[in-house]
């Protein structure tokens, strides 16, 4: 089965495959929009320019939303050298905050978290690396 970013060699390729998933919007400069519905789930602004990492967490069910929280993947950004960089969209962008994070499926999660790092290092590695062994 290929991969949902085998192939794709370019940030206008890759932005056109982040932006089909639902809440995120992307464009080739690496200004990334989430709005996942609520603060909660993710709802920011950033660009991938000012980030130093992006990391990914699975979480299984657990205690916290209505009644239990179900499996999913939290993708985390942090601002190069903890200085604000990322911005709540419905507050006013002069309020800055050292890092956000966005909850979502665990297949989308994955899919999401490898984009965006082909994305951000695009010009650093093989991309042979994203491709399934055949």
């Amino acid at each position: 089965m290929p991969s949902l970013i085998f192939g794709q060699s370019t940030r206008s390729e890759l932005a056109d495959r982040i932006n089909a998933f639902e809440g995120l919007s992307i464009d080739k400069f690496g200004h990334l929009e989430v709005d996942m519905g609520s603060a909660n789930a993710g709802r920011f602004g950033l660009n991938l320019n000012a980030i130093q990492s992006i990391t990914l967490e699975f979480r299984g069910e657990e205690p916290g939303c209505a009644d239990v929280c179900p499996q999913r993947a939290i993708i985390k950004f942090i601002c190069k050298g903890g200085a604000p960089c990322t911005w709540d969209q419905a507050m006013s962008n002069e309020i800055r905050y050292e890092s956000a994070s966005v909850a979502v499926g665990l297949k989308e999660g994955l899919d999401i978290y490898l984009l965006l790092l082909k994305f951000k290092y695009l010009e650093f590695i093989d991309l042979s690396a994203f491709e399934y062994p055949r």
